[in-house]
């Protein structure tokens, strides 16, 4: 049994200016289960709409939503059409509705009606809420589905660096092993000619007397004249004298020449 008499709500409408004055009622958490059955005459006779199009408009005058949701044809050639009720619009309360029926270049609306919604025990809105809530869950849920893939990626990338990071490292460290010894022996190198450059640099300064300010063609040159020569410098004129000592004739014979 499916109950499709049971569930039916019938309305006949054969003038559109006429008041719907059949008390209409729903039931608050009703589901695909009451339906309101539209059927449309035309004076006496049955309207034949073949391309009509018939949708039922409502408002909750407490919750304050509204909607719309269209009639599904049942028989056309006698203008039978039905609709169940929208799921939003099952709430305790009075809703305010209309029919309108729209055709190719004519739309026609019916006067407005009442269908009221009877409560079932609960706080319609507390149970909108709660299904919110349920929602809000479900999604918290699907995030932290979504999260846990992230992380399970983002710990794959993670690995794959260090995995990558290590082996470049192993390969810089063959490298530089492989040319530190070439720049030991060039630091060696280097080291070994500075050594040698300061040698030189000292030997060229040693051939220079820093008395008198007389260079020599080598340090044994000016070492061999220091032997038979002295500086002199007179304390009065702050010249400078050179003083030579040689034997002549068995006697010590000192010459003076300013510097």
């Amino acid at each position: 049994m499916t109950l499709e008499n049971f569930r039916k709500i019938r309305i006949t409408l054969d003038d559109v200016n006429k008041p719907i004055l059949r008390k209409i009622m729903a039931k608050e958490g009703d589901f695909n289960g009451r339906e309101l059955e539209l059927q449309i005459i035309d004076g006496h006779e049955f309207a034949e709409l073949k391309n009509a199009t018939v949708t039922l408009y409502w408002k909750h005058l407490a919750m304050g939503n509204s909607g719309n949701k269209n009639f599904l044809a049942v028989d056309r050639s006698k203008g039978i059409f039905s609709v169940t009720y929208p799921e939003a619009m099952l709430n305790a309360g009075n809703v305010l509705a209309y029919v309108s029926i729209s055709m190719p270049g004519r739309v026609i609306p019916t006067t407005d009606f009442i269908i009221t919604v009877e409560g079932s025990g609960f706080d319609a809105v507390a149970a909108v809420a709660s299904n919110d809530f349920q929602a809000l869950n479900e999604a918290l849920l699907q995030i932290k589905q979504y999260q846990a893939q992230i992380d399970s990626i983002k710990a794959g990338l993670i690995r794959q660096g260090e995995n990558l990071i290590g082996s470049e490292r192993t390969k810089f460290e063959q490298l530089f092993n492989e040319i530190q010894p070439k720049m030991d022996g060039l630091e060696q190198q280097f080291n070994d000619a500075m050594a040698n450059l300061t040698q030189d640099s000292e030997v060229i300064t040693a051939r220079t007397s820093t008395e008198s300010g007389k260079s020599y063609a080598s340090i044994g040159q000016r070492l061999n004249e220091m032997e038979i020569s002295k500086v002199f410098k007179n304390k009065d004129t702050g010249e400078t004298h050179l003083a030579k000592f040689y034997i002549e004739d068995g006697h010590l014979v000192m010459e003076t020449e300013e510097n």
